[in-house]
C-alpha cells in the first residue's frame, strides 16, 4: 500500500516538475519527514540498511553537485518507505533519459537536456506496482 501512496506522491510531484522545472519543498519535505517517522516507527519495508545506504549515496551526490536537492529529498523519501522504491524510480528516471536521448537522435541540439526527472521517477515506481500487483 505504501507503493500506491508513493506513486499518487511521485504523481503530484511530476505534474509541478513537468510545467514548473521544480518540487516545491512544501511537497518533499512533509514526505521526507513522514518516511521518516514510519521508518523509525518500524512502519516502512524494505531493509533499513539498504535505506540507509541508498540515503547516504544520495546526499554525498548532492553535496557534489550531480543531484539536484528535489531530486535528494525525493529519493530520501523513497528509501526511507522502501528501498525498492528509490531503486525503481532511479531505474525509471535511466530510462526517461535514454528514451528521450532516443527520439532525439537526429535533431541538431544534442542537449544538455534539463528533463523534468520526477516523471522518470513516477514511471520507474510504476514499473514496480506492476511487477509487484500483476505478476
Amino acid at each position: 500500500m505504501i507503493e500506491i501512496g508513493a506513486l499518487v506522491w511521485l504523481a503530484v510531484c511530476s505534474w509541478f516538475d513537468w510545467k514548473k522545472r521544480l518540487a516545491p519543498n512544501w511537497l518533499t519535505l512533509p514526505a521526507v519527514a513522514l518516511a521518516l517517522g514510519l521508518r523509525s516507527c518500524g512502519q516502512a519495508q524494505g531493509d533499513g540498511v539498504m535505506a540507509l545506504g541508498i540515503v547516504v549515496l544520495v546526499v554525498g551526490g548532492w553535496l557534489a553537485h550531480i543531484l539536484g536537492g528535489a531530486d535528494l529529498k525525493v529519493t530520501v523519501a523513497m528509501a526511507l518507505l522502501d528501498p525498492r522504491l528509490a531503486i525503481w524510480a532511479w531505474l525509471g528516471m535511466i530510462g526517461w533519459y535514454l528514451a528521450v536521448r532516443l527520439v532525439t537522435i537526429g535533431y541538431k541540439e544534442k542537449g544538455p537536456y534539463r528533463l523534468p526527472g520526477m516523471v522518470g521517477f513516477a514511471a520507474g515506481v510504476s514499473f514496480l506496482l506492476m511487477w509487484i500487483y500483476v505478476r
